[in-house]
């Protein structure tokens, strides 16, 4: 081909820089899950936080109303239709009401997006001094001698249930298997990498220990605007035993975590709530044949029920957990009147008093 007209090169220019723009757009639910994926410590509002303060570095935006419109865009892609999205809706409020703030504090657009970078840079590289005056606070609830219940794997937990032990408090720790991520298993392998007695134990034995437990410490994926928290499932049957022992139930969360939701009971979180299923049968008349086949041996035992399970195969154990992950919940929400306190890096709340830290920070 030969060379274009130099004026027809001028009239298709302008088209060159969105087309460029478009090819280079960033994918800010990929680089949020790579984010989280790539450390262990990482929390989803902070992963968010983490996306939109890259997705203003590399804006080629050069007004204001460019740049909101790309934030609003990412915040929503954040939001929905992934496992984490109620988490990350806290961090992508937290961002967006610290630029809405900062533009209009400075009229200087390349300056306050530097800024934006820089203060948001700055408050995730801050999260770990947030679990340390956690643990500073929190430390005051732990008596020697305590036995505390804690379910799944809570990273803020885990720093304060450290810092007991690093000042020689004497405590027993028993912990939910929390299914079907089998986070318990996790959390038990950290305490006693670090000399702590923990136990495992099944997430139907709660109401059994409870009345060995001198107090609940669970985490948090959010807290609400009722003072009420989202955590992984297994957490409000948790509080609900809880306050039928009369046991201190305590969440652990940062403040960062508030979310401005109110949710009228489980099915009113915002979110899809999976159906909850069986794991599907491949074949039920053979599923029945095979059960009839095996009703003269039923097993006579807990011992023997369990070396059946252990002659299924890996394969086929592995499709049922898989299929329970899909078709339960993963989180539920427990109310305020089952929480006795709030143990945050802002010092003790009580639910109530949720209502007024978000007026605080959105006002």
């Amino acid at each position: 081909m030969g060379k274009p007209k130099s004026g027809r090169s001028r009239s298709s220019s302008p088209a060159k820089p969105a087309a460029t723009a478009a090819a280079k757009a960033m994918d800010v639910l990929a680089y949020f899950e790579q984010t989280l994926a790539s450390s262990p410590d990482m929390t989803p509002p902070i992963a968010a936080i983490k996306t939109l303060v890259e997705l203003v570095r590399q804006s080629s935006a050069t007004t204001l109303s460019e740049l909101l419109s790309a934030l609003s865009a990412a915040i929503e892609r954040l939001n929905t239709g992934h496992k984490h999205s109620i988490p990350a809706s806290a961090g992508c409020t937290l961002f967006n009401r610290f630029a809405m703030k900062s533009f209009a504090k400075d009229q200087n657009f390349e300056r306050t997006k530097l800024t934006l970078v820089a203060r948001g840079n700055d408050f995730v590289d801050s999260v770990d001094s947030f679990r340390e005056k956690i643990a500073t606070v929190g430390n005051q609830f732990i008596q020697d001698d305590a036995v505390i219940l804690i379910h799944s794997y809570s990273r803020v937990v885990m720093r304060l249930l450290q810092r007991a032990a690093a000042e020689n408090k004497r405590f027993t720790v028993y912990v939910t298997e929390s299914r079907p991520t089998d986070s318990g298993a996790r959390a038990v392998e950290s305490l006693r990498k670090r000399g702590i007695p923990a136990h495992l134990i099944l997430d139907s034995a709660v109401g059994y220990v409870m009345d060995k437990v001198d107090l609940v410490l669970v985490g948090a994926e959010g807290v609400v605007e009722t003072g009420g928290i989202l955590n992984q499932i297994g957490t409000y049957q948790m509080a609900m035993v809880a306050r039928e022992k009369k046991t201190p139930f305590y969440a652990v969360t940062e403040s960062y975590k508030f979310v401005r939701m109110f949710p009228l009971d489980q099915y009113d979180l915002g979110i899809d709530v999976p159906i909850l299923a069986d794991p599907a049968m491949p074949d039920w008349d053979a599923a029945a044949a095979a059960a009839a086949a095996c009703a003269p041996s039923v097993p006579h035992s807990p011992t023997e029920a369990a070396h059946r399970v252990s002659d299924m195969s890996v394969a086929a154990r592995h499709a049922i957990v898989e299929e329970m992950a899909r078709t339960n919940p993963a989180l539920d929400y427990t109310p305020p009147q089952y929480i006795t306190l709030l143990i945050t890096e802002k010092g003790v709340l009580t639910p109530s008093a949720v209502s007024d830290e978000l007026i605080k920070v959105f006002l």
